[in-house]
């Protein structure tokens, strides 16, 4: 009988500490959206969701719960965000995507307007919610 409620005990210990280390399979199993965390949010900086840049060559990926900020391209943006915790999701299925901008000037509207589109179709997809934010 103890034996048996040391392998019940060792064995819930092992799925408990699988749950805090979990992937995300399926940007579905993010919970929907939870506006009312994030509607009064002004800047980037408070943002705990992803926050993307869509940029002429790519996407930039900042996660700042994660501490993540990675550039990618395009067609590695949905296996990127599943490859972000559970954690990096406080707001539920929604992301932040802001076109253009960011350190350099030398922007290429059009290319930066068709990877948005790319990155909508990608985001729309998958049923995540995109709250726009206007370029630096």
């Amino acid at each position: 009988m103890l034996a048996v409620l040391g392998v019940s005990v060792l064995w819930s210990g092992c799925r408990r500490g699988e749950t805090s280390t979990r992937r995300i399979l399926s940007l579905a199993d993010i919970p929907a959206p939870k506006p009312e965390l994030y509607m009064h949010v002004q800047d980037y900086v408070q943002w705990k969701n992803p926050y993307l840049i869509v940029l002429p060559d790519g996407v930039r990926i900042q996660s700042l719960t994660g501490a993540f900020n990675k550039k990618v391209s395009v067609g590695a943006l949905h296996e990127t965000l599943l490859s972000l915790p559970p954690s990096a999701w406080p707001y539920g299925r929604v992301v932040a995507v802001q076109a253009g901008g960011g350190p350099t000037r030398t922007d290429d509207p059009p290319r930066i307007e068709q990877n948005r589109v790319q990155v909508e179709s990608v985001l729309k997809a998958a049923g995540v919610t995109i709250e726009y934010w206007p370029g630096a």
